[in-house]
């Protein structure tokens, strides 16, 4: 078993999930089946959107690889990040440690597309089926299209830098942002609500719906949670069909590489279905 190094704190409450969902998913019948992880949690890591933006020219790479050094130093063979944000400097972090590191946008790019792979299969393998059996039943099982547009939710940096439009683009998936108003409705439940501590109620509920709706109306058959303090939300109201988490994509990677699975996380994707 893999030792996991977490560089957290970026946000807190995104770090705590993460360990959360690592041991929620993990197969394990006692305490020592679970995963080896030690977790920095450096709140004072500088803010990745702030900087990407051009807003503050304090370098988050710096201290997160001064962590990851200190991880590896101390027998980390997986390094994680739990903020979405921050693999806008991936390649750089990556490149100054000697152990692998995640990478959340392109682990959940990875899912989406093996959800389409998996349905691929599927089908065809259930169109042998009717024709050797019989064409006379039609199908009550809502029709399953696989996953063209996808909207992404994320901080103003994430988005700004393509990191998941790019991703995407790689399986031919399109993607699509939410309006100028509703960014801001985004950044508000990822600073004022999650970050700024308040309570994960009605009101950031309804600030999130109203983006998803702007989303599917604008042809996204799903939703990335593409920031760690969205996921955070998305785990209060349990949002499951029609999301896909980020940090849940990048926990399930962190079990595989470390330690066994459940086989009721090998699948995370769940997008909105319509009838025939």
């Amino acid at each position: 078993m893999r030792k996991l190094g977490i560089i957290g704190g970026v946000g807190p409450m995104a770090t705590a999930l993460f360990m959360e969902y690592i041991i929620e998913m993990t197969d394990a019948k006692t305490d020592s089946e679970h995963i080896d992880m030690l977790i920095h949690n450096c709140p004072q890591i500088p803010d990745r959107t702030q900087f990407i933006l051009g807003k503050s020219t304090d370098d988050p790479s710096i201290k997160m690889i001064d962590i990851g050094k200190m991880l590896e130093q101390n027998g980390c063979e997986l390094i994680a990040v739990p903020c979405i944000t921050a693999n806008f400097f991936y390649d750089k972090v990556q490149a100054s440690l000697t152990k692998p590191l995640l990478d959340g946008v392109a682990e959940t790019s990875a899912a989406i597309n093996s959800y389409n792979e998996q349905l691929k299969t599927s089908v065809s393998s259930k169109a042998v089926s009717v024709a050797v059996a019989s064409c006379a039943q039609p199908s009550s099982t809502p029709a399953t299209n696989p996953i063209t547009k996808v909207g992404i939710m994320a901080t103003d940096g994430t988005i700004s830098s393509g990191l998941f439009q790019k991703a995407l683009n790689k399986y031919n998936i399109d993607s699509v942002v939410p309006s100028p108003e509703s960014q801001k409705l985004v950044m508000s439940l990822i600073y004022d609500d999650v970050k700024g501590g308040r309570p994960i109620d009605d009101k950031v509920l309804k600030k999130i719906k109203t983006v998803s709706d702007e989303l599917w109306k604008n042809g996204a058959s799903l939703i990335i949670l593409g920031c760690t303090e969205l996921s955070v939300i998305g785990r209060a109201f349990n949002l499951k069909e029609g999301y896909v988490d980020a940090l849940r994509a990048l926990a399930q990677t962190a079990v595989v590489s470390c330690g066994d699975l459940k086989s009721e996380f090998k699948n995370i994707v769940m997008p909105v279905t319509s009838p025939c």
